[in-house]
């Protein structure tokens, strides 16, 4: 299926997902967050808590994690205040104790001209792996654990971008305007 074409998720197999037996429950807790956010997954891996206002449950989009770089946003206009709403705040709730008291790193996020580097110190909401072991998510192992989860959840596969499909269609299912 061409990656473009919608294909979201039925609340019934959002359901099935999030009640996968894991002992990676952040795994979880990232797709349910894509699901409820509406961001593509180069942003959601590229989240850092330094991002989120949890008084108002806002996040600014900085950064987008196209590998192995992490980027601003290539337009302007992608820079932007997201306001989640309640599912997406639940999810980010429950990912918390995971990440959010982590020693913050530095990435260098590569500015639009392409050339100048920004230093970013930043506790990334959602990590690879489990304990300290956790690293920053790559794509390609996003995308292998992802396709597990959806057997282990039978769930027909799609994409992970499908998450923000999923968003876009729950979100003018209930009326809400484009």
């Amino acid at each position: 299926m061409d990656q473009d074409t919608a294909d979201p998720f039925e609340r019934s197999e959002l359901q099935r997902i999030a009640k996968v037996k894991s002992r990676r429950p952040q795994d979880i807790h990232l797709v349910m967050f894509a699901s409820w956010s509406g961001l593509p997954l180069s942003e959601v891996m590229a989240l850092a808590w330094e991002d989120v206002d949890t008084e108002t449950w806002q996040l600014k989009v900085r950064r987008a994690k196209v590998d192995p770089h992490y980027k601003v946003p290539k337009e302007r206009s992608r820079v932007r205040i997201v306001e989640l709403i309640d599912p997406a705040i639940h999810w980010l709730q429950q990912q918390m104790p995971y990440t959010m008291m982590l020693p913050q790193q530095e990435v260098s996020v590569r500015q639009r001209d392409n050339i100048t580097i920004r230093a970013d110190e930043v506790r990334f909401v959602f990590m690879n792996g489990t304990g300290e072991q956790q690293t920053p998510w790559h794509d390609p192992s996003l995308r292998r654990w992802y396709t597990d989860l959806l057997v282990k959840a039978k769930v027909r596969h799609r994409g992970p971008n499908q998450c923000r499909h999923t968003f876009a269609s729950q979100a003018l299912s209930n009326y809400v305007p484009m």
